[in-house]
């Protein structure tokens, strides 16, 4: 009995240490529908990787903005971005990249933002890593919401078809009624 409870803890240490893991690509989501914040990271192994991260959902149109960044303390922990985007219903929305070196950083929308349009998007992130490089970064997305100028012209056009339709109403039951005299 102790030499099969020796045996698997030997095997389990082997297989503990032959091989370095590393985390699936994750994102966060922090919600206060319909805006939206999300935090990703990875620590991709050695070579290439393309990492493609859960889907997201947007309900209403808004801006979307990003940033990426990876710092190296050697050659073994540098990450150098290929390529990074959001794909969804109206377009691949890029990152601006800074140049290999490092520290890299990816910039999604600039100041403003990408306007986006309601639908399922899904984030991507692509290049090499050293060996033991990880990244971060975040998403966030606001939802358009008009100005009070624009509530109060929307409030007043309403208002301006209603009394124009309760005015054709009043016409209308008068002509009948007059019609309805001369038959």
């Amino acid at each position: 009995m102790k030499m099969k409870l020796l045996a698997s803890l030997a095997a389990a240490a082997v297989l503990s240490v032959g091989s370095t893991a590393y985390a699936a690509p994750t994102i966060s989501y922090t919600a206060a529908s319909p805006d939206f914040s999300a935090y990703f990271g990875n620590s991709p192994v050695a070579g290439s990787f393309n990492d493609t991260f859960t889907p997201f959902t947007i309900t209403q149109a808004g801006l979307l903005v990003g940033s990426l960044t990876t710092k190296a303390v050697s050659a073994a922990t540098n990450i150098n971005f290929t390529s990074a985007f959001v794909s969804g219903p109206n377009g691949p929305f890029a990152f601006t990249l800074s140049g290999p070196g490092v520290t890299e950083t990816g910039d999604l929308g600039g100041p403003t933002g990408f306007s986006i349009l309601p639908g399922t998007y899904t984030l991507h992130v692509l290049g090499t890593n050293g060996l033991k490089g990880s990244y971060a970064g975040t998403l966030a997305f606001t939802a358009n919401v008009p100005e009070p100028a624009s509530w109060a012209l929307m409030i007043l056009g309403v208002g301006a078809i209603g009394f124009a339709m309760r005015g054709q109403r009043a016409a209308v039951r008068g002509n009948a009624q007059y019609r309805l005299s001369y038959s």
